[in-house]
């Protein structure tokens, strides 16, 4: 348990979703990297002659340095944040020598990712716990996503993101590291499936936090796409949880660039089947509401418990397809896809009414034309309202049970009271 952060096919274990799509992509957006011209040239007097030319070419950049992912490398004017370089025996260290397996949260295309502690970590006087993901030194497209990863992530910062603190370029080693977070993966906690190393999880995750994830998750992609950025492998095993259940996106090493005049990115189709945009499949053309799409195909699975696309049951049909029978009905039939886990948790009809409002928004999501899916700013304002009703009902019940626990312990004192006082 604990942070996956791309292993196990992408970010966690247990099969979560469907098997990935990906293949090497360095596609540069149409408009990248061009000298501006404005068409103005200089009044007299003439400028003067120029220098005679070096004959010998100037150095090539590096071939990274705009191919990646649709991804700039930060320059001047760009808002960054500062990384740390971390020395391969440090980590080596934090990690008790990479000890295998008692140390390995999860393993993946990228390589493997373990779990460490620093010692001194920012002035903390206890070990701090990070994860550790060890760059599979085989992989080209490993290197590409690694490189990404830190790209983008000196870039951006949000509550919901993943933090990164720094990474290790040495001995031919490539490693991330990432903030831990103890509960793991949305995929974990959803679909549990016993493991020698792991214990299953004694409950389902409750209504309430499964709508908290939702926002959470919302609130972490509308802030990618505020800053122009596709996460393109979004999905559960890509939602890690921390100890109060506040859920943060993970593994952007296949997010892409768009600028603000672009309406899609052409590119090569990369992402986790199950979860993938039919109609990106379909032209190549990546948009933001690819990653709509996939928010909505994660609503379906809060919902109903079913996986993306369950490769353990032969003939299954994928979860948009299966709940699409029950939502374009002309009443969309609710109770055929609440997890059948959380149906006591559903009595009440507030409840009720959340459970249909996040239906519907998933059927929004997964509409087959992009243009008639919300933006994700759309779905944080839809969930944001049903998020405080259900705290507020969790609440209620919570004051109801302790209320009624005082009672029972009152009543039971009573008698042995009286006794006492017959005895005396």
């Amino acid at each position: 348990m604990g942070n996956c952060l791309g292993g196990g096919g992408g970010g966690g274990g247990g099969g979560g979703g469907g098997p990935d799509v990906k293949s090497a992509d360095a596609t540069v957006p149409d408009n990248a990297s061009k000298p501006a011209n404005n068409g103005y040239e200089a009044p007299v007097p003439p400028p003067p002659e120029p220098a005679k030319k070096d004959p010998s070419p100037p150095p090539a950049p590096p071939a990274q340095d705009n191919a990646l992912m649709g991804l700039d490398i930060p320059r001047p004017g760009v808002a960054t944040f500062e990384l740390r370089t971390f020395k391969y025996k440090e980590l080596q260290k934090a990690t008790q020598q990479f000890k295998e397996p008692e140390n390995v949260l999860g393993e993946g295309g990228f390589g493997k990712v373990y779990k460490g502690f620093l010692k001194d970590w920012e002035g903390s006087k206890d070990p701090f716990p990070i994860a550790v993901k060890k760059l599979n030194p085989n992989s080209f497209q490993g290197q590409q996503e690694w490189l990404a990863e830190i790209l983008l992530l000196s870039r951006i910062r949000h509550p919901n993101l993943v933090k990164l603190l720094g990474y290790c370029a040495e001995n031919g080693e490539g490693m991330l590291v990432y903030e831990f977070l103890g509960k793991g993966s949305l995929d974990y906690h959803l679909f549990p499936e016993p493991k020698e190393d792991e214990p299953v999880p004694a409950q389902p995750l409750p209504w309430e936090v499964r709508l908290r994830i939702a926002l959470d998750a919302a609130a972490g992609l509308a802030y990618l796409h505020e800053n122009n950025v596709i996460h393109r492998d979004f999905k559960a095993p890509n939602i890690l949880l921390d100890d109060d259940w506040s859920a943060k996106l993970t593994d952007f090493g296949l997010a892409k660039g768009a600028d603000t005049d672009q309406t899609h990115v052409t590119t090569r189709i990369m992402g986790t089947m199950g979860y993938l945009d039919p109609k990106y499949m379909e032209t190549g053309q990546l948009t933001k509401k690819s990653d709509v799409y996939a928010f909505g195909v994660m609503l379906l699975e809060l919902l109903t418990g079913k996986r993306a696309m369950d490769q353990t049951q032969q003939g299954m049909p994928p979860l948009t397809a299966w709940a699409q029978q029950y939502l374009n009905q002309r009443k969309p039939d609710i109770g055929a896809l609440v997890d059948p886990c959380l149906l006591d948790q559903f009595t009440t009809k507030a409840a009720q009414r959340a459970a249909h409002k996040l239906a519907i928004s998933a059927k929004h999501c997964i509409e087959e034309d992009p243009n008639l899916r919300p933006l994700m700013s759309d779905m944080v304002e839809t969930l944001r309202p049903l998020v405080a009703a259900a705290a507020e009902q969790s609440a209620a019940a919570a004051a109801a049970a302790a209320a009624a626990a005082s009672a029972a312990a009152v009543t039971a004192e009573a008698p042995a009271s009286q006794g006492m006082g017959c005895m005396v």
